[in-house]
């Protein structure tokens, strides 16, 4: 068995890029494992407890824990809690890749979470091969405003959602070129397929595939939760329909406003090396027409009678874009 793994942003068309590959007889997959998140946070070092949601202290936990390794390692010193993970995790994936049908090659991990601990995966599996999957920012942007909270922008004010704007395509950038892993982005995906799924299996060394990428959903991702029940499961083959679906999306002032501040946030830098044009994404937006009314948007969240739309932007612009995002250092 080898490993292959999708890294992304969500809504970044990881679910069907999963299907184009998983339907190729050497591919195998199933629905968001996750379980690397917490088996590799075991060892993790320094991670502040506003990212880890428990019953318990998890400072306290990593300080005693690591106290604990520490002794481990004075009376065991070939010991190593990342080969014991590893070892771990390979059983996991070969109890589920025993239930393969055929004689596939490899077994597909597609969670896209999983940009947290991109860098301990090329670490953990060196062998192991990693598509890079990346989608217009504006267009993530739109799509989790869309899909995940209907439109209430309140998202914004939430830690894992922070992370998945602006975190996620920066662990994605600092291992763009490291050894086995690939970049391709969701647009080529739509607009040439054969070219670009042609790279993709050159990479896997697979040398059949279906080059107009059709797929079969079938029943194990039916009936999961978390498959994309927009699109994935509407069509068989990529479809353009989505590429500009932010239009729909971004469809009062405030979205708009937002949106442009997104990408301002982000930076022309990290735009530019996700292979969008910085300039054109921000033009589209101003250029983008849209009702001026709110009454759309859900501020529920926000209790203060005499809230104005005004104060309200400015509360998200400098409490959550700006402050946790650091446009010198590229660091969080």
């Amino acid at each position: 068995m080898k490993l292959a793994f999708i890294i992304s942003q969500p809504r970044s068309g990881s679910s069907l890029l999963q299907q184009i590959l998983s339907s190729n007889s050497n591919i195998f997959s199933v629905p968001e494992p996750w379980f690397l998140l917490p088996l590799i946070y075991i060892y993790k070092k320094n991670i502040s407890s506003v990212n880890i949601v428990s019953d318990f202290n998890y400072q306290f936990y990593q300080k005693n824990f690591n106290t604990f390794l520490n002794y481990v390692y004075s009376k065991t010193p070939d010991f190593s809690i990342e080969k014991q993970i590893q070892k771990l995790a390979y059983e996991l994936y070969y109890m589920s890749f025993n239930q393969a049908e055929g004689n596939p090659t490899y077994f597909l991990d597609k969670t896209p979470r999983y940009y947290h601990i991109v860098s301990d995966i090329l670490s953990l599996f060196p062998d192991a091969k990693v598509i890079l999957l990346v989608r217009n920012p504006l267009s993530v942007f739109s799509s989790i405003l869309d899909y995940n909270f209907k439109g209430n922008i309140s998202f914004l004010s939430q830690k894992d959602r922070q992370d998945d704007l602006f975190k996620a395509p920066l662990n994605i950038l600092n291992v763009k070129g490291k050894k086995n892993t690939i970049f391709v982005k969701y647009e080529d995906i739509i607009n040439q397929p054969a070219i670009t799924l042609k790279n993709i299996y050159n990479f896997l060394e697979i040398n059949e595939y279906n080059e107009n990428g059709n797929y079969l959903l079938d029943e194990t991702f039916q009936k999961a939760f978390n498959i994309d029940n927009k699109s994935v499961k509407k069509h068989n083959q990529p479809s353009s329909k989505y590429i500009n679906s932010w239009k729909e999306s971004i469809n009062n002032s405030q979205k708009k406003q937002l949106a442009l501040e997104y990408i301002n946030t982000l930076g022309k830098d990290v735009v530019l090396e996700l292979g969008y044009d910085y300039d054109k994404i921000i033009t589209q937006i101003k250029e983008h027409k849209v009702r001026k009314s709110f009454s759309l948007i859900s501020f529920n969240h926000i209790n203060s009678p005499d809230f104005s739309f005004k104060n309200t932007l400015k509360s998200f612009h400098k409490r959550i874009l700006f402050s946790i995002y650091n446009k010198t250092t590229k660091k969080w």
